[in-house]
């Protein structure tokens, strides 16, 4: 069970940045939408 949680605690890292990166990436692509128009 240690280890299983170990592991959820190594992913978590990388998936808490790709989160933010998408987050990024999907405020500037709505803006960009925004004033296109």
């Amino acid at each position: 069970m240690l280890r299983g949680s170990n592991s959820w605690a190594a992913l978590q890292k990388p998936l808490l940045i790709l989160a933010a990166y998408s987050a990024i990436f999907f405020i500037i692509g709505w803006q960009r939408l925004r004033t296109s128009k």
